[in-house]
């Protein structure tokens, strides 16, 4: 039987300032906010429960960020804690600065979900058909869907995405004793992590292909991990 080499994937963590939230982005909110003004009249407040997910629309304000809710939640239904989101998706508002004197970017996290895509590195393969450790990197583009499941008992959500991905591999034949080196085509598919800073990591499974069948591994499988970049 084979064995299957699994690499680790390596977690980011998000060190240093909070950075400004920028317009267009979608965010969670990972705390409640119960008097949240609107733009309209910040004379008037709602409430909106943590997990609801906004926009943001302008940072020009001076007392906060113009934001629309694009998911909106209630928190602890029926519970000692609970509390009813009186906002609505067809208004906008003014996410403050500071929410109990911690600054609303560290009071939030950025929405990965959606369709994902960008370059991508593979660095390795490890070929299944020969248990070989191969060194020839890929590089190429990959596509897919965003999800955010959460982990269960917590507030905390993974940005999973299943992808497929193409791309182009500098490959090492091995002819009459001779080593010589070819453009190859990589066809892969896998599982993505994606990273608080833009940078994205996963396993992957893939082929290559050089056109000769007597290449040992054309079109037998490999299992990497990938790094990637968003667009």
């Amino acid at each position: 039987m084979k064995a299957i080499v699994f690499v680790v994937l390596l977690v980011f963590c998000a060190v240093g300032h909070a950075e400004d939230l920028e317009i267009g982005k979608v965010y969670r909110l990972n705390k409640s906010i119960k008097t949240l003004k609107l733009a309209s009249d910040s004379t008037q407040t709602r409430t909106i429960a943590i997990e609801s997910k906004f926009q943001v629309i302008d940072v020009s304000e001076a007392n906060g960020y113009i934001v629309r809710f694009l998911s909106i939640y209630d928190f602890d239904p029926g519970g000692e804690d609970e509390l009813i989101s009186t906002a609505r998706f067809d208004e906008e508002y003014i996410l403050a600065r500071e929410v109990g004197g911690v600054p609303i970017e560290r009071s939030v996290v950025r929405s990965r979900g959606g369709a994902v895509s960008g370059p991508l590195v593979i660095p390795f393969k490890y070929r299944l058909d020969d248990d070989s450790l191969s060194g020839e990197a890929t590089i190429g583009f990959y596509a897919g869907y965003s999800l955010e499941p959460k982990i269960p008992f917590t507030q905390t959500r993974i940005p999973i995405s299943p992808f497929i991905a193409g791309g182009l591999s500098q490959i090492s034949v091995a002819e009459n004793d001779e080593t010589s080196n070819q453009t190859g085509i990589t066809l892969a598919a896998g599982i993505l992590i994606q990273n608080w800073a833009g940078v994205n990591i996963g396993l992957v499974y893939g082929q290559d292909r050089i056109g000769q069948k007597d290449w040992e591994h054309e079109g037998k499988d490999w299992v990497s991990f990938m790094i990637g970049w968003e667009l």
